[in-house]
């Protein structure tokens, strides 16, 4: 599954750079909008 997590990761980096931190913190990220 890392192998393709990875690839999720950088596909979040593409079209949401501010999401690039997704993987467990989307509270967090959600506060930083």
């Amino acid at each position: 599954y890392a192998e393709i997590e990875e690839q999720i990761n950088r596909d979040l980096v593409r079209t949401h750079p501010e999401m690039s931190f997704f993987s467990g913190d989307s509270s967090f990220s959600h506060e930083n909008q």
